[in-house]
């Protein structure tokens, strides 16, 4: 769920659940009294496809940074039970700037694990730009 910094008191005190959005990255701190509707809050609502037993679940999320260079971050979505070839695992690369509900069928890239039951996905990460062609890379871990 992606959470707009920009509906909350950046003011609060960071125990009572307020994000503060004065650094260039926003931090969360929940306080165990503070409820969050994220069915309502979030500005975004991701979805996995039929082939996912388990996406978000046992899997990962992170940030990818801008991979299509649309000035937008981009997000990776692992899914080690996906049942495409044996559970080798998924890894959805979903283009930034996502709004609604979206399913993971129609992620911009649907990475899928090259070995059945090896579980891509586990982990998931940006990398930067490693090979210097202007354009965000991103990592996928398969344990197994």
């Amino acid at each position: 769920m992606v959470l707009d910094t920009g509906t909350v008191d950046s003011g609060s005190t960071p125990d009572s659940g307020a994000i503060d959005s004065s650094a260039d990255s926003a931090v969360v701190d929940i306080d165990t009294d503070t409820a969050i509707d994220l069915e309502t809050e979030a500005d975004a609502k991701l979805i996995g496809d039929a082939g996912d037993r388990c996406s978000g679940g046992n899997g990962a999320v992170a940030g990818a940074g801008d991979v299509d260079g649309d000035g937008l971050d981009d997000l990776l979505v692992g899914a080690i039970c996906n049942t495409r070839n044996h559970y080798a695992g998924v890894a959805y690369l979903v283009s930034g700037g996502v709004t609604g509900t979206q399913s993971l069928a129609s992620a911009t890239a649907i990475l899928v694990g090259s070995l059945p039951y090896s579980h891509a996905g586990f982990s998931v990460s940006g990398a930067g730009d490693i090979n210097a062609d202007g354009y965000d890379d991103f990592v996928v871990g398969a344990p197994d």
